[in-house]
């Protein structure tokens, strides 16, 4: 919504949703917005970065499964790359969360 504010500020102009279909698509994603951040305070921050290294394989999963879209193979390197970043902030967050080895 605040982005929404921005844009329409820096446009200068400020329009509504013009049919009913718009007005329940706005409370619709406010509404899931809404229930998804109470999802992640009562998860905790472990499994929310779980879910959300989850989130980008299922959106492409169901964009290509459901909606019949395809990915270019610009948009396949992208997420080649974000996938690939996730996997070694994982892998550098387990590294410094192992206990240290000493010898005796």
């Amino acid at each position: 919504m605040a982005s929404f504010a921005v844009i329409s500020r820096l446009k200068g102009e400020f329009l509504l949703p013009q049919s009913t279909i718009d007005w329940w698509s706005l409370l619709g994603s406010n509404l899931l917005f809404a229930s998804a951040m109470i999802g992640i305070a009562m998860i905790g921050p472990v499994k929310t970065t779980l879910f959300s290294y989850i989130e980008l394989l299922a959106t492409i999963a169901v964009a290509f499964l459901i909606l019949g879209q395809s990915l270019s193979p610009l948009q396949a390197l992208g997420v080649l790359i974000a996938v690939g970043a996730l996997v070694m902030a994982e892998m550098v967050s387990l590294r410094d969360t192992e206990p240290a080895h000493t010898e005796t």
